[in-house]
C-alpha cells in the first residue's frame, strides 16, 4: 500500500480542489492505520505525514524541470518501456525534441464554440454525444465573460462527470471611443477614402520575467527571428527596480514608483486615478485598446489590481480563472494560445482589410499582451511558447505597426538567484522595431537606436519612445519624467551606468562587479532535489532492492575459504567455473535464476579470526614479476634458488610469501625511499563509485558516512589537530570534477593527464590504443614517466594490482582501460562480469546488442542477486581475498561501483541501488579499518562527478550537483608523510582529481620522494598547479582557473557568468554559440521577409522620387 501511494503521488503532485486534497489525507490515514491481522486489538496505530505546498504563480513545491517534460517519445528512450531506463541527454535547448508535456488530453472530450451563423447562441459538444444544450444539461457548466451572451468575447464549459474544460474566445468590435468628427480633425491630411491608416499601431510584448541570457537559452528561434527581422537589441537596457512593480510603472506611466512598498495600487505615485497610463492615452486619441495576461491573478497588488481600463482583455482575463492544469493550461491548450489567438483577432477585426460597416476607415489600435509562462522557477514553462511567440511575430506587418518586445526584469527568486540570479534579475531584455512608414525621418531613427542600443537604457526610456513615435509628443521635458526617447540621439553620459536616470546605484554595481577580482572560491548552496522527497521516506515505506537469498541447497563452503569465478588457469580450473556459473554452451538456465555461483559467507561481524576467505590461487606470472625484480640489487650467496613452494592449488605458502616481502623491502632500500631504513610501501584500497554527488551521498548512503565520521580528524583543547581512532578521515566537501563523465574525471585521478590540451602547459597527446573509435584525447605531461597510469606505476614498485568494472568493459568506448590505456593487472572482474553479461544476453535473445550495453533488470524489477550473492558484494570478496593472500607484499586494488549510475526515468526507483550499496560498504569499509594491516593501508573513497546521464541532470539542482562529486581519503595517522594539520586544512578547499593523482602518486613512488633528484625532471602536474593532500595546504584563495577546471564546470560562483539552467550538463557559459545555430525556420519565413521588403520598398519608393524631384528643383532654382 504504501509503494502505492508513492506511485500515486509523485514530487509536485497538484491537487486542482480540496476534493482532491481530502482524497489524498484519507489514503494516507489508511496507509498509516493498516495491518493484515483482523483482531482490532492487534492493529497498529500509524502516522501519516505530508507537506502540501501553495506555491506562488506556476511555482512548484519542489523546483525541477522533469515536472514539465515527458521523455518517453526521445530515440534515446525507445526502449525505456522495457527496462524503465533511459539515457535522454537533451541538447541545449531541447528545442524541437518534443520533450515538453501537453495540456491533458481529457480535455478534448469537451468543445464550445460560438455560433458564426445565429447571434447570442454558444455550441457546446461533448466527444461521443450530441449538441448539448447548456440551459438544459445539469451536467455542463457554462461561464460566459458577459451576462448576456450577445456581449461574451470568451466562454467556457466543464463536463461535469470527467472535469474536462473547453474555452472560446471572439473579438467584438467596439466604436471609436471618440466621434468621427473629432478623428477626421485629427488628421485631416487624408482624404476620408483612404485605406492607408493615419496612426501607427502598437504590439507591445512582455514576458514577465526574464533576462538576457535566459531569453537566448528559452526562446532561441525567437531570437534569432527577431534579428533576421531587424528588431533593434538594446545590449544594456537594465531594470529601475527588483520586482514588477518600479519596472512597470516605469514603463505604462514614464513616473518612478514612489511608497509602492505595498504594490502599485497602493502607492504615493500612482495609486490615484489621475496618472495617465499608456493604454489610457492611447484610447483617448481614438485607439482600440487590449491589455490582458495569460494567467489568472485575482489578488495582485501591481498593475492588474489597478483593472485597465481598455477596449478589450478584461473578459479574457478572467477566463483564465475558470480553470488551470500545468504545465499553464487551460483546457486542451495553454494559456498563452489563447492570448495569442484572441490578440491575432483584435489586430485582423481592427485592421484596414476588415472595416465594419458604417466605419469610415480602419480604427488603429494598441495591444498589451504579458506572459507570464516564465514566472516559475523552473524557468522551463517559456520554453513552450518558443513556437508560439515565433509565429505571431512572423505574421505581423512592420510596415505600420511598432513592436515593443521587452522583459521587466529577470527572474528575482528560487534557486538559481543564489548564482547569477541577482545580475540576471537586473538585465531584461528589450528588442524595438520602429515602422518605416512613421516619417521620412525614418533613416535618422535607425541611426540613433543603433547607437543608444549600446548605452545604458531604462523603462521610462521605453516609455518616452512609444509616446513619442504613435502620439509624436514627449513628456520628459516635465521635470517629474525621467526618460528620453530612444529615436533620439541620447546624451554621452547614457556610457555610464550611474549616470543614467533612474538606475539605483545598487544595480550598477551588481552589473559592473568583477568578481574573478575577487580570488576566492565560494560554491553555491545546491537547489532542493526531488531525490529528497523519496530521501525524507523510511525506506520500508517505498521501494527496495530485493535481499538475495539462495533458492534450494546450498553448497558446502570451507570454513576458511570460499570461491569466486576468476581467469582460468588451464582446462581443469575452466570447467569447474563454467560449472559453477551454470552457463556451459547449451545449458538453458532456469528462467527464475539463470545463474548459479559457488559464495562466501556473508560477513556479519568484525572477528576477522574466524571470517571465511575467498581462494586467490598465486599466479605464475606474480612470481615471474619479483623475480625481475629481485635483479635491480645483488642477492646474498646464501639466498636459496627456488623460494617457491606450490601446494597442489597453486597457493603460495607463508613462508615464499615472506620471502617476497624480504625482496621488495630490498627494492626499497635500494631506492633510498627512507635514510638507510627499509620501510613498507602501504597498500592503497581506491573504491569509486560513479556518479555520485557529495548531496547525493548525504541523501543515500548515511551508513557509509557515519563510518567515516566516526574517524574524522578533530582539534584537541591544545587546538592541535588528532585523529582520535587513529584514522584521519578527510572529508573533502569543496570537490570540483574537471570534465563532464568519466572519462576526464578518471583520466585526472588515475594519470595525472587530461582529455583537452591544458592552455600554457607542457602537455603532449599520447596516441588512442583504438584510434578507428575514439571518443576523446588523452593529453598527459611531458617530462614524466612513459607511462603515468597508475596501474602501470604500481606494478614497477612490485605491487600486487587488482581492476573492477561492475560490468563488461570488453570494446567499451567509455572507459579508460583499452582506450587511452593498456590495462595489465593481475586480478579483473571482467571475466566474471562478461561471463554473466553474455548469459543475459542470450537469455534475452539480445544478439545485436553490445554486452557493455546489456541490461541485467528493470527500473522496477531490480534484479542483483547471483545465485544468492548480490552483484554488488562481488568486487569486496575479491579484495578481501587478495588483502588476505598477500598480507604482506603492497597491493593496489581499484573498484568501480555503478550504484549510482542509474538512469531511470521514475526517480522513486533511481537511488535504490546505491541504497543497498551503503549496507554492503558500510560493513566492508568497518572491516578493512579493522584488519591488523589498516595501519599500512590508504583507503581512497570517492566519486568522478555526480549524476549525468539519465532524465536527472535535466534539473538544475542535478547540474550544480554534478560539479560536486563525493570524496574521501582515509589515511593511518602513523603515516610518516602525513600532515594532519594539512590535511584537515584542505577538506575545504577547492580539490580535484588531479591533486589526488598527485597524492597517490608521492604515496607510493619512493623515486619522487628521494632528496637526490633533481626537482626539474618531475612531471609538471606533480609540482605545479596540483598538490599533495596529505601534506601540502591548498591555498584558501584557489580557483578553478588556478586548478585547470573548465569554465563550464567550474562550481565557484565568482569565476562564473553563467550558473545557471540547461538542459544537460556542461551548456553554460557558451550563449555566443547559441544565437542562431541549428535553428530550423519554416520556409514561409523567408518569402514573407522578401515580400514585406517589396512592399516597404514599393511604398516608400514614390516618396524617394518626389524628395529627389523636390531636391533637385531647388538646387535648380538656387543656380539660377
Amino acid at each position: 500500500l504504501e509503494i502505492q501511494m508513492v506511485d500515486s503521488y509523485h514530487p509536485n503532485h497538484h491537487f486542482k480542489s480540496i476534493q482532491d486534497v481530502k482524497r489524498f489525507l484519507s489514503k494516507g490515514s489508511v496507509m498509516a492505520t493498516s495491518t493484515p491481522s483482523t483482531d482490532k486489538s492487534k492493529r497498529k496505530r500509524g502516522r501519516f505525514d505530508a507537506l502540501l505546498f501553495a506555491t506562488q504563480g506556476l511555482d512548484l513545491a519542489i523546483p525541477s524541470r522533469l515536472s514539465f517534460l515527458s521523455l518517453e517519445g526521445l530515440e534515446a528512450c525507445r526502449d525505456s518501456k522495457k527496462t524503465g531506463r533511459c539515457d535522454s541527454k537533451l541538447s541545449a535547448r531541447a528545442q524541437g525534441q518534443n520533450v515538453f508535456k501537453s495540456c491533458p488530453q481529457h480535455h478534448r472530450d469537451v468543445k464550445i464554440s460560438f455560433d458564426k451563423r445565429k447571434e447570442g447562441v454558444l455550441i457546446v459538444n461533448s466527444v461521443g454525444s450530441e449538441d448539448l444544450d447548456s440551459q438544459d444539461d445539469e451536467d455542463v457548466e457554462i461561464w460566459l465573460g458577459h451576462d448576456d451572451v450577445k456581449k461574451a468575447e470568451a466562454a467556457c464549459a466543464r463536463k461535469g462527470d470527467t472535469g474536462s474544460v473547453a474555452c472560446t474566445t471572439r473579438i467584438l468590435k467596439q466604436p471609436p471611443s471618440q466621434p468621427r468628427e473629432v478623428l477626421e480633425k485629427q488628421d485631416q491630411s487624408l482624404p476620408l477614402s483612404s485605406s492607408v491608416p493615419s496612426k501607427t499601431n502598437l504590439l507591445f510584448i512582455l514576458i514577465d520575467p526574464i533576462s538576457r541570457n535566459q531569453f537566448l537559452r528559452s526562446l532561441p528561434k525567437t531570437a534569432s527571428l527577431l534579428e533576421r527581422l531587424g528588431f533593434t537589441k538594446f545590449e544594456k537596457y537594465t531594470v529601475v527596480g527588483d520586482n514588477s512593480g518600479p519596472n512597470q510603472a516605469a514603463l505604462y506611466t514614464g513616473l518612478p514608483l514612489k511608497g509602492g512598498r505595498d504594490g502599485i495600487k497602493n502607492s504615493d505615485s500612482h495609486g490615484s486615478e489621475q496618472k495617465v497610463w499608456l493604454w489610457d492615452a492611447l484610447r483617448s486619441e481614438g485607439y482600440a485598446t487590449l491589455k490582458s495576461e495569460d494567467a489568472c491573478v485575482e489578488n495582485s497588488n501591481m498593475v492588474q489590481s489597478l483593472k485597465p481600463q481598455t477596449t478589450h482583455g478584461e473578459q479574457l482575463s478572467r477566463m483564465f480563472c475558470f480553470d488551470f492544469d500545468r504545465p499553464n493550461c487551460l483546457g486542451k491548450d495553454m494559456a498563452a494560445k489563447y492570448l495569442i489567438k484572441y490578440a491575432s483577432e483584435f489586430m485582423k477585426v481592427y485592421s484596414r482589410d476588415h472595416p465594419v460597416e458604417g466605419d469610415w476607415r480602419s480604427q488603429p489600435w494598441a495591444a498589451f499582451l504579458s506572459f507570464v509562462d516564465s514566472h516559475e522557477d523552473t524557468m522551463t514553462v517559456i520554453s513552450i511558447l518558443d513556437k508560439l511567440l515565433f509565429n505571431l511575430l512572423n505574421d505581423i506587418n512592420l510596415s505600420n505597426t511598432l513592436v515593443v518586445f521587452l522583459s521587466d526584469h529577470g527572474l528575482h527568486y528560487g534557486p538559481t538567484f543564489q548564482s547569477n540570479g541577482e545580475r540576471e534579475r537586473a538585465e531584461p531584455i528589450l528588442y524595438l522595431h520602429v515602422p518605416e512608414t512613421q516619417s521620412e525621418m525614418h533613416p535618422r531613427y535607425n541611426a540613433a537606436l543603433r547607437e543608444n542600443s549600446k548605452l545604458w537604457t531604462t523603462p521610462f526610456d521605453v516609455h518616452e519612445t512609444i509616446m513619442n513615435v504613435m502620439l509624436q509628443r514627449e513628456t520628459h521635458s516635465r521635470s517629474s519624467y525621467v526618460g528620453t526617447s530612444l529615436i533620439k540621439k541620447l546624451p554621452k553620459s547614457r556610457e555610464m551606468c550611474t549616470k543614467t536616470p533612474g538606475i539605483p546605484h545598487r544595480f550598477c554595481s551588481v552589473l559592473s562587479l568583477d568578481n574573478f577580482a575577487l580570488k576566492q572560491c565560494t560554491f553555491m548552496r545546491e537547489p532542493p532535489s526531488v531525490l529528497s522527497f523519496y530521501a525524507d521516506i523510511p525506506r520500508k515505506n517505498r521501494p527496495s532492492w530485493p535481499n538475495c537469498e539462495r533458492k534450494g541447497r546450498r553448497p558446502k563452503v570451507s570454513v576458511d575459504e570460499c570461491q569466486v569465478a576468476t581467469t582460468c588457469e588451464n582446462e581443469v580450473d575452466c570447467m569447474r567455473n563454467e560449472e559453477l556459473l551454470r552457463l556451459a554452451k547449451g545449458h538453458k538456465p532456469p528462467l527464475e535464476d539463470p545463474f548459479s555461483l559457488k559464495v562466501c559467507p556473508v560477513l556479519t561481524s568484525l572477528d576477522f579470526d574466524k571470517q571465511s576467505r575467498i581462494k586467490i590461487n598465486a599466479k605464475t606470472k606474480l612470481v615471474e614479476r619479483h623475480k625481475e625484480k629481485e635483479s635491480l640489487s645483488e642477492r646474498k650467496a646464501s639466498e636459496p634458488t627456488d623460494p617457491l613452494d606450490f601446494d597442489t592449488q597453486l597457493r603460495i605458502k607463508i613462508n615464499t610469501k615472506l620471502e617476497l616481502i624480504q625482496r621488495h623491502n630490498e627494492k626499497v632500500s635500494l631506492l633510498k625511499r627512507t635514510a638507510g631504513k627499509p620501510s613498507k610501501m602501504p597498500n592503497i584500497l581506491f573504491m569509486e563509485i560513479d556518479s555520485l554527488s557529495e548531496s547525493a551521498a548525504k541523501r543515500h548512503i548515511p551508513k557509509t558516512l557515519s563510518v567515516l565520521r566516526n574517524h574524522q580528524i578533530v582539534r584537541n583543547e591544545q587546538n592541535k589537530a588528532h585523529c582520535p581512532t587513529g584514522f584521519c578521515s578527510a572529508m573533502f566537501n569543496k570537490t570540483s570534477v574537471v570534465g563532464q563523465n568519466s572519462i576526464p574525471n578518471q583520466l585526472a585521478a588515475l594519470s595525472g593527464c587530461a582529455d583537452r590540451e591544458i592552455e600554457g602547459e607542457n602537455f603532449y597527446l599520447r596516441p588512442s590504443l583504438q584510434p578507428s573509435k575514439k571518443r576523446f584525447e588523452t593529453w598527459c605531461p611531458k617530462k614524466d614517466v612513459d607511462s603515468p597510469w597508475l596501474f602501470d606505476i604500481v606494478q614497477e614498485l612490485g605491487y600486487v594490482t587488482f581492476f573492477g568494472e561492475e560490468f563488461c568493459y570488453d570494446h567499451s568506448p567509455y572507459v579508460l582501460q583499452g582506450n587511452a590505456f593498456e590495462l595489465d593487472v593481475d586480478y579483473d572482474l571482467k571475466e566474471l562480469f562478461c561471463r554473466i553479461s553474455k548469459g543475459v544476453k542470450e537469455f534475452k535473445k539480445a544478439k545485436r546488442q553490445m554486452l557493455y550495453f546489456v541490461d541485467h533488470d528493470t527500473s522496477k524489477s531490480p534484479d542483483p542477486c547471483i545465485d544468492g550473492r548480490s552483484r554488488q558484494e562481488l568486487g569486496f570478496e575479491y579484495i578481501r581475498g587478495i588483502w588476505n593472500a598477500y598480507p604482506d607484499t603492497p597491493k593496489f586494488a581499484y573498484l568501480n561501483s555503478l550504484a549510482a549510475h542509474d538512469y531511470s526515468l521514475d526517480l522513486a526507483y533511481q537511488s535504490l541501488g546505491v541504497e543497498a550499496y551503503d549496507d554492503y560498504l558500510s560493513i566492508f569499509l568497518q572491516e578493512m579499518l579493522g584488519r591488523k594491516d589498516a595501519e599500512d593501508t590508504i583507503i581512497v573513497l570517492r566519486s568522478d562527478h555526480g549524476l549525468q546521464g539519465g532524465p536527472s541532470p535535466i534539473d538544475f539542482s542535478f547540474q550544480v550537483e554534478h560539479m560536486h562529486p563525493f570524496n574521501n581519503l582515509i589515511v593511518p595517522e602513523k603515516n610518516r608523510n602525513l600532515s594532519v594539520e594539512a590535511l584537515l586544512s584542505n577538506e575545504k578547499e577547492l580539490v580535484t582529481g588531479f591533486d589526488l593523482y598527485k597524492t597517490l602518486r608521492l604515496i607510493i613512488d619512493p623515486r619522487i620522494a628521494t632528496e637526490d633528484v633533481n626537482m626539474h625532471d618531475q612531471p609538471v602536474t606533480l609540482k605545479d598547479w596540483s598538490y599533495d593532500l596529505i601534506n601540502d595546504k591548498v591555498p584558501s584563495d584557489r580557483t578553478c582557473e588556478d586548478a585547470k577546471i573548465p569554465l563550464e564546470y567550474c562550481p565557484c560562483v565568482e569565476e562564473r557568468t553563467d550558473l545557471m539552467p540547461y538542459f544537460y550538463v556542461g551548456h553554460a557559459e557558451k550563449h555566443n554559440k547559441m544565437k542562431t545555430t541549428n535553428l530550423a525556420f519554416p520556409q514561409i519565413d523567408a518569402e514573407k521577409l522578401k515580400q514585406s521588403q517589396r512592399v516597404l520598398t514599393d511604398k516608400r519608393e514614390p516618396k524617394v522620387k518626389a524628395a529627389k524631384a523636390a531636391k533637385a528643383a531647388k538646387a535648380a532654382k538656387a543656380a539660377k
